[in-house]
């Protein structure tokens, strides 16, 4: 009897499992083939096609997201049956761009059928379908069921997740994608085209880092979401942008700590000019570290130390704002609001890149749109320093026209003394030539007495008048003209 209720279990297993592998096409507008897919790594990446097909470990996991480790190739296998009475058209397409080398093998009614190489390392001119990601196209014959073995390997993250569409859905999908991108690109040149002409305006150095800054993370973002890919066919240039997104990421992390050194300018013996500064001597070692990897691929798989320095920098940059919020410094509100929009954005977009996270569904959209919200934030917080700069500037300018009255108002106090001085000094050598003459000549002076009176009287009159001219020439404004 228990031999009897498990071999009926078994049955029933292997019926659920067979049912929920197999997708029916004539039900897919838009499904993941996450759902139905099993999923074998191959952590040596020596198994090929032929030993794959036999390997019966392929099971059904919930992960779709995968660290990249050196030598492994994760394989997926799942299956779709067109039992409709004609032929379907469907398309494919990974979740992820930028994934290095993907080999497809597919099986027509369990016979070898096609291989398709994708890939961001292939060239994409033998492609039907030339997208951001990889993708192809399959014209699925009535009746007939296809299986899938889908090997994937590479540097960065790794997914295996696949997106199964009928050409409505794809269409659609490649037309708003295509959109957001031109959207993003186009908010992120005129904003480093404006700030860069505020900079030649007014020669302030966070101006022009900010534009280096935006221009590095659009640079980084337009690299890891494959835009760059679509539009390049060269295997130079493939080579070069595979390469690039490597260092660029680093280089936009160092552009995001110098813009926060350059726009708030804490004192060098504070702490948080010790930690941004320290923060960035890392990212630019970074930087030059991956920029290596153009001569030496294995370098790339240095990220589990590397990502101990995003670990430090985009936590140390929302304490920075804090900071700054709780000193009350021009612009900070909204470089906190721009900083925590767009690095808890970045932060989760880095650790599904690097392969912590699994993706959420239309993560691609809210990234980009997240770096839109940070760079206007950065952008209003620079028009405050603007407006700050502007006042701090006029009132520099009223201080300086304070001087200038204060010193022509000394230079005219020194005239109106010299005016005074001389008929002062001329009656007091009077009053000392008639006292010494009434020691001396004592029967003259009385007339000397006269005359000094006389001469007292000419100075003092000369004194009264001075007194007078000033005083109408300054009553009166308009005398001056």
């Amino acid at each position: 009897m228990f031999k009897i209720v498990i071999i009926i279990f078994s049955l029933f297993a292997t019926l659920y499992s067979s049912e929920n592998s197999i997708i029916e096409a004539k039900n897919i507008k838009k499904i993941n083939s996450n759902k139905i897919q099993k999923t074998y790594i191959d952590n040596f990446g020596i198994l090929s096609i032929d030993e794959i097909v036999q390997i019966k470990e392929f099971k059904k996991i919930k992960k779709s997201n995968f660290k990249a480790k050196k030598n492994q190739k994760i394989w997926i296998n799942f299956k779709i049956k067109n039992n409709q009475n004609h032929n379907i058209e469907l398309f494919f397409t990974n979740d992820k761009p930028a994934l290095d080398i993907i080999d497809v093998y597919i099986f027509e009614n369990n016979k070898a059928f096609r291989k398709i190489k994708l890939g961001d390392r292939r060239d994409k001119t033998l492609r039907k379908i030339e997208i951001r990601k990889s993708a192809f196209v399959l014209n699925l014959k009535k009746q007939a069921i296809y299986e899938f073995y889908i090997m994937h390997s590479g540097y960065s993250s790794i997914s295996t997740a696949w997106s199964i569409e009928n050409q409505k859905s794809f269409t659609h999908q490649q037309l708003l994608e295509s959109t957001v991108w031109g959207f993003f690109i186009g908010i992120i040149s005129i904003l480093i085209l404006y700030n860069l002409i505020s900079y030649f305006a007014i020669k302030q150095k966070a101006f022009l880092i900010y534009s280096f800054m935006a221009l590095s993370i659009a640079i980084y973002q337009l690299c890891v979401s494959g835009v760059f890919y679509q539009y390049l066919a060269e295997e130079e240039s493939i080579e070069f942008l595979h390469n690039l997104n490597w260092p660029i990421g680093f280089l936009a992390q160092s552009f995001i700590l110098l813009f926060a050194i350059s726009f708030f300018k804490p004192k060098k013996n504070s702490f948080i000019y010790k930690l941004l500064f320290v923060l960035y001597i890392l990212n630019i070692c970074t930087v030059i570290l991956y920029s290596y990897s153009y001569f030496n691929q294995e370098l790339k798989y240095l990220t589990k130390y590397t990502d101990i320095i995003i670990f430090a920098t985009i936590p140390s940059l929302i304490l920075v704002s804090i900071w700054a919020v709780k000193n009350r410094l021009d612009g900070s509100i909204f470089y906190l609001l721009g900083q925590v929009s767009y690095l808890c954005l970045i932060f989760y977009g880095v650790f599904v890149t690097i392969g912590y996270f699994e993706p959420m569904k239309n993560i691609w959209i809210i990234v980009p749109f997240g770096i839109i919200l940070d760079v206007i934030f950065l952008s209003l917080a620079l028009q405050i320093k603007i407006k700050a700069i502007k006042q701090e500037a006029l009132e520099k300018e009223q201080l300086l026209i304070s001087q200038a009255r204060f010193y022509n108002l000394g230079q005219t106090i020194t005239k109106v003394v010299k005016q005074l001085k001389e008929p002062i000094s001329r009656v007091n050598s009077q009053l000392l030539l008639l006292k010494f003459s009434s020691l001396l000549t004592k029967e003259r002076l009385k007339e000397d007495i006269e005359q000094t009176l006389f001469r007292i009287e000419e100075e003092l009159n000369t004194i009264n008048m001075n007194i007078n001219d000033i005083y109408n020439f300054y009553s009166n404004p308009t005398s001056k003209q």
